[in-house]
């Protein structure tokens, strides 16, 4: 009886994505007959970028929901109607994710506030109540901890809720690792017969640490529970790739 309490639980708290706060993005490229999966903070910036080349799309470069309006999208109930499209996606390791948002979305000072911040903190980030500026990793952490995939901002959704149907079967027929980018921006690209385009270069952020410098085994655990789907999926573990 316990075990089968346990497993009842489990796929109640799966989240399907019609029940999240905001839908994942699906990029249409019609003319490569391919579905681009766009996940925050896994190289999407650069993908919405190259997406934009591939449709010679003009967009503002410096303006990331801008860049993203101007590229067609794909309904996800529509999915199914394109069974003959490559669809494709990237993913991170979840402890490496989790710290990206946090340096990327929140800032060391009240008075830290570029385009779309306030109060040093991330404006999609307001809402919630938790956030401030200057907090430690660990507080941001603890908080990311107790808010759901199906309540959570976009940044630190569980990556699986992206590319998964109401079923949560896997929707994607190529999943990229942002650890092996260079080999696997290279294999869409030709894939697409465009290998013309130049693949981007990821440099780790100028003086930051290696993501493993900011957990303790107490927050290494956190995050394994939190994040235990996309762990299970994309077979991650802790301190995958530290050289």
């Amino acid at each position: 009886m316990n075990k089968l309490f346990k497993k009842i639980i489990y796929f109640k708290n799966k989240i399907k994505p019609n029940n999240l706060v905001n839908k994942p993005i699906t990029i249409a490229l019609h003319e490569y007959q391919s579905i681009y999966f766009s996940i925050p903070k896994v190289a999407s910036s650069s993908w919405h970028r190259i997406c934009a080349t591939l449709l010679n799309i003009d967009t503002d470069s410096h303006n990331q929901d801008k860049r993203v309006k101007n590229l067609p999208s794909i309904d996800r109930k529509e999915i199914v109607n394109y069974n003959n499209y490559f669809k494709f996606s990237f993913v991170r390791n979840p402890w490496d994710r989790l710290v990206s948002c946090y340096l990327n979305k929140i800032k060391t000072d009240t008075s830290i506030n570029p385009p779309g911040f306030n109060n040093g903190i991330e404006q999609g980030f307001i809402k919630f109540g938790v956030f401030q500026a200057g907090m430690s990793f660990e507080q941001f952490v603890r908080a990311v901890f107790k808010i759901p995939d199906r309540e959570a901002d976009a940044h630190f959704r569980s990556q699986y809720t992206f590319i998964t149907d109401e079923s949560l079967k896997n929707l994607v027929d190529f999943i990229g690792k942002l650890e092996n980018a260079d080999n696997d921006f290279f294999y869409i690209l030709n894939k697409l017969g465009r290998t013309d385009i130049q693949i981007p270069h990821f440099k780790k952020s100028l003086g930051r640490k290696h993501y493993t410098d900011y957990y303790t085994p107490e927050l290494i655990t956190l995050v394994s529970k939190r994040y235990s789907e996309d762990i299970k999926r994309f077979g991650y573990h802790y301190d995958s790739g530290k050289k």
